[in-house]
């Protein structure tokens, strides 16, 4: 039977181990050569394009959410700012309502004052002709009005009524005329029926 041969076997395997160590030898070169190492810086800048790419990107992306937030907080400002002029304008016209309705009071109860001070004027300016003529104690004489037209209570009917009055209705009734009244009780008599119109008083 024949036999392997281990010289032979062992002969082939160290030319193998040769050759493989020369191909490794030659494949380790490859990047020597021009084609491949431009193809190597190629690549590497095609990978720095990339990150350079990616970094824009995440700029651009934090740009566009600050943008975002910014027109966030403008959008806020300006609502506020709405509701701050809509607040300050219903203000503004409440208050000028109001005004006006207090300028429309106030003009009817001027006008209303002038009115009633108006018609106190006439009806006194009659009374005070009708007066004017009295000269006897017992004849009835015309009451005025105040200056708000309006009638003084328990006003004596007569000058001789006028004359039997005492100290304190008879301030009174001064005093519901506007008239002051610093002289005594005889001078008051007198100036209340000078007031009224009396003229010619018979004693």
């Amino acid at each position: 039977m024949a036999q392997p041969d281990f010289q032979a076997l062992t002969t082939g395997l160290q030319g193998l181990t040769t050759g493989l160590q020369g191909v490794s030898l030659k494949v380790s070169r490859l990047p020597n050569l021009p084609v491949i190492n431009e193809n190597n810086a190629i690549l590497n800048q095609l990978r720095e394009m990339q990150a350079q790419n990616q970094a824009f990107q995440a700029q651009n992306q934090a740009f566009q959410a600050q943008n975002q937030e910014f027109q966030k907080s403008i959008r806020r400002e300006l609502q506020e700012v709405r509701t701050e002029l809509r607040t300050e304008i219903q203000q503004l016209r409440t208050e000028l309502r109001t005004e006006v309705q207090q300028l429309r009071t106030n003009m009817d109860t001027g006008f209303d004052q002038v009115e009633r001070r108006m018609n106190a004027a006439d009806s006194n300016s009659i009374a005070r002709n009708i007066n004017s003529i009295i000269n006897q104690p017992d004849t009835p004489v015309k009451p005025l009005k105040t200056v708000q037209n309006e009638d003084v209570d328990v006003f004596p009917n007569t000058l001789q009524a006028i004359s039997r009055l005492q100290s304190r209705p008879l301030n009174e009734i001064l005093e519901r005329y506007g008239q002051e009244h610093p002289g005594n009780l005889e001078e008051r008599k007198r100036q209340l029926k000078t007031f009224i119109g009396v003229l010619n008083e018979r004693v």
